[in-house]
């Protein structure tokens, strides 16, 4: 009946068929609906065994037209062959015809098929073809090979995406056989694996992955570099594919044991991505790996496995422990690929230190306390990186050598890190010096302190640049040593103290400095006492070993600069080391002293003595120095010295001695036994270009006169100084000058000698008056009430010498009261 069935089908085929070689499109496409229709499409439905044989007879037929000249017979033609492959019970039958037309319309070098619709619909036939034939598919594998080739470098990107799924599917049906020919699709596979559309990427990766699997595992060494580019695709899509296939490759790869060195880098890679997807998706693979190597390397690990049941006594918070087939995978492989952590941790593209920096972290925390066999090589990359600008890669390399800090013993990261420190040109030690200190554990770490504190407190540490993330580093050793040791500290007080007192001295910035300072409170917090405290303590000795490198104090020099900021910071506390502090000025106030360091020692002081109650005289000891500081320190630096920074030296000094007798630091004996010493140099500072400098100087010279017990005689040798001030430019000098001169006539006896005193009277009167007629109003006022002062050393001098002026005045007004006023003394005396 079956063969009735399909004779009479073929009978009335045999006009469509023989149509189907007209030179009519539409009649060639009509006629194949015409079998369509009659075949796979009729209405009831052929018995398979019928179809079978009509297949068998008409397939060649219908394939001719899979190469029509028109797209539309192709598409009919390839729907119906389609159909044939499904619906028959056969259809390895069909295929030695049907694949080398395929071939022959996609697998020439130059792709025949010129519709994208038609590769696309071919490329998913050949797909149904592997369903179907199965192991039956090998002795047309190679036909397959040639096509897939070409369709991979598709322009059409639904074509490559259904030729990578078409190779998967090829791979996984006939691996045994594939294995051989697997190779022929890497170099194509890998030319699309960049592709502008992440859909065909992440297709790419997807295939290679099982192309490898199921073919020749060599190929890992040929992709891995390119997966290792797909770790940074902006698109999280292609990302988990990726780790996906390594996943995979991790759990199920034939010769995976040769290429963990390789797969290993990028699955770890993951476990930080910023998709919680992708990195919940690398977790998991490398938790199932690490447990499936413990059990088929059970035997082996049989002792760790009995051993490290138990969490470490000390371990980071709040990180997971990994098992111990992933820390023993670490420990086999991390040497194999530690040399490219440290080139890729400095390379220009700041997505590939972000990795690499967290690939260390993970390598680090997986292989704990077996890391010390890599020490040395994980030291090289921690440094590289953290000289990196970007907060992520410093976040990780902080992490990393955090946990060296728990896994490494003390003694092994002292022998190589400490003498790094001291040749070091960077930072980078410092800050892993601190983050190792803040991960170790206390009762271990406080044996090894000695040589921690006394490698990083040398002055080749601390005072060997100025930039504000070394300074910074060296801040939190200080710190975290303070907290890991809070109650041992004590023996290392004053070496922090000076750490943290030199990073204030050289810092650059404002929040440095305030680091610097909570470096001191947290110190203080630790032995118990507040940051004033702690300066009264640690002040002297830090003094002391500033003044024993004397020679090489500059002006530049860290060492000015440690002084500086350490005696305006102390406060109070500066007065218990006055001692100290005045052996230094004398010794760089010097006048042999570079002019530029006396200058900025002398602002300094000036700085100091002007708030003495509550920094130099805070504990009362000043005056006990103060005749050896006026007399070593300040006066020496008064005298004429040509150039402009010895001008500025002596405005300093002489704003230094004012701030000293204006706080009444000196008492009226000393006063007295350093006058003969002070007049002098503050008389020559009459003449200073500066107008401060001069404002300063008279002022200073009208508080000797008031305080002192001087002889007439000296004071008669100031006058012509000060009448020769009355013709000063700035009137605010010539003021300041009647000031002194009242305290200058003051400070002259009651029961002054007029007769013998005679000559110097006339010459203090004939001075004074020029200036009684002076064109500034203020002027003449203050110049009057001088006279008016000065009267009283001889009425009659004065009488005539105003005689002799009043009638040259422009206003007699003042001259004709101090008359009215000599007439009334006069009288009041004679009655």
């Amino acid at each position: 009946m079956s063969s009735v069935v399909s004779s009479d089908v073929m009978k009335s085929l045999a006009r469509p068929i023989n149509t189907l070689r007209a030179s009519n499109k539409v009649q060639r496409r009509k006629a194949l609906e015409q079998i369509r229709s009659e075949t796979v499409a009729r209405s009831p439905p052929l018995e398979k065994e019928d179809l079978q044989s009509i297949a068998v007879e008409l397939h060649r037929n219908v394939l001719m037209c899979v190469s029509d000249e028109s797209e539309k017979c192709r598409e009919v033609a390839l729907s119906i062959m389609k159909d044939f492959l499904v619906m028959i019970p056969n259809p390895a039958v069909l295929l030695a015809s049907l694949l080398p037309v395929f071939v022959d319309r996609l697998g020439q070098q130059e792709v025949v098929e010129d519709s994208e619709e038609m590769r696309l619909a071919i490329v998913q036939m050949l797909s149904v073809i592997i369903d179907l034939a199965k192991e039956g598919l090998v002795q047309y594998l190679y036909d397959y090979i040639t096509i897939l080739k070409q369709t991979i470098k598709d322009a059409f990107a639904e074509v490559k995406k259904e030729s990578c799924k078409c190779s998967s599917l090829l791979a996984k049906t006939i691996p045994a056989h594939f294995h051989q020919h697997s190779e022929n699709l890497i170099n194509p596979l890998l030319t699309q694996i960049s592709h502008q559309h992440s859909k065909v990427r992440a297709a790419v990766i997807a295939c290679l992955g099982d192309v490898i699997r199921y073919g020749n595992n060599k190929s890992v060494e040929d992709v891995i570099s390119h997966f290792a580019q797909r770790v940074f695709d902006p698109i999280p899509a292609v990302r988990l594919t990726l780790t996906n296939v390594i996943g995979d490759w991790m759990l199920n790869l034939p010769d995976r044991y040769s290429f963990w060195h390789r797969m290993i880098p990028l699955l770890l890679s993951a476990v930080d991505d910023s998709q919680q997807e992708v990195a919940s998706a690398a977790v998991d693979f490398w938790n199932r790996a690490g447990k499936q190597f413990e059990e088929e390397n059970e035997q082996d690990l049989k002792d760790k496995l009995d051993f490290s049941i138990e969490m470490p006594a000390w371990y980071p918070e709040d990180v997971e422990r990994p098992c111990i087939g992933c820390r023993v995978l670490i420990y086999r492989n991390f040497g194999k690929f530690i040399h490219g952590i440290q080139n890729d941790i400095t390379d220009w593209v700041v997505e590939t230190r972000i990795k690499t920096a967290s690939l260390l972290y993970q390598c680090v925390l997986n292989v704990e306390d077996s890391v010390t066999q890599f020490l040395a090589k994980v030291f090289i990359a921690l440094q590289k990186g953290a000289l990196d600008e970007d907060k992520t890669v410093i976040s990780y390399i902080e992490k990393s050598s955090e946990l060296l800090g728990y896994f490494v013993n003390p003694e092994s990261w002292s022998e190589i890190l400490l003498p790094v420190l001291k040749s070091a040109q960077n930072h980078a030690g410092l800050m892993i010096l601190a983050n190792i200190v803040k991960g170790s554990q206390p009762d271990i770490l406080k044996h090894y302190l000695d040589s921690i504190v006394a490698t990083v407190s040398t002055d080749e540490v601390c005072r060997s640049f100025q930039q504000s993330r070394y300074l910074s580093s060296i801040q939190n050793v200080v710190l975290e040593i303070c907290k890991n040791q809070v109650s041992d500290i004590e023996p290392y007080r004053q070496s922090f103290f000076n750490m943290s007192v030199t990073s204030m001295a050289l810092a650059l910035d404002s929040e440095t400095a305030q680091r610097g300072q909570r470096c001191l409170e947290q110190i203080g917090h630790c032995l118990q006492i507040d940051v004033l405290q702690l300066y009264a303590v640690c002040t002297s000795p830090l003094l002391l070993k500033l003044s024993d490198k004397n020679c090489l104090m500059s002006s530049m020099s860290a060492e000015f600069l440690i002084f500086e900021t350490l005696v305006l910071s102390a406060g109070p506390s500066i007065g218990v080391a006055l001692s100290e502090i005045m052996q230094m000025l004398t010794l760089y106030l010097h006048p042999d002293k570079d002019p530029e360091l006396r200058l900025k020692f002398l602002t300094v002081l000036c700085k100091l003595v002007l708030s003495a109650n509550s920094t130099l005289d805070s504990q009362g000891g000043l005056s006990k120095h103060i005749v050896e500081l006026v007399r070593n320190v300040l006066l020496p630096n008064l005298v004429w010295k040509a150039g402009r920074t010895n001008a500025a030296t002596r405005t300093s000094s002489v704003t230094a001695l004012w701030a000293i007798l204006e706080g009444n630091f000196v008492n009226e004996d000393d006063m007295t036994s350093l006058s003969t010493e002070m007049i002098p140099c503050l008389t020559s500072m009459l003449d200073e270009d500066s107008t401060t400098a001069r404002i300063i100087a008279t002022k200073a010279l009208g508080r000797v006169l008031s305080v002192a017990s001087i002889d007439p005689d000296e004071i008669h040798k100031v006058v012509p100084e000060l009448i020769k001030r009355l013709d000063d430019r700035e009137n605010s000098v010539r003021l300041c000058v009647t000031k002194t001169f009242n305290a200058l006539i003051d400070a002259l006896p009651l029961k002054y000698d007029s007769a013998l005193y005679r000559a110097h009277c006339d010459s203090l009167y004939e001075g004074l008056l020029v200036h009684l007629d002076d064109a500034d109003k203020e002027i003449r006022d203050a110049v009057f009430e001088v006279l008016k002062r000065a009267l009283r050393l001889c009425p009659e001098a004065l009488k005539e010498a105003i005689d002799s002026v009043k009638f040259k005045h422009r206003t007699p007004v003042h001259c004709n009261e101090l008359l009215d006023i000599i007439e009334k003394t006069v009288t009041t005396g004679d009655s």
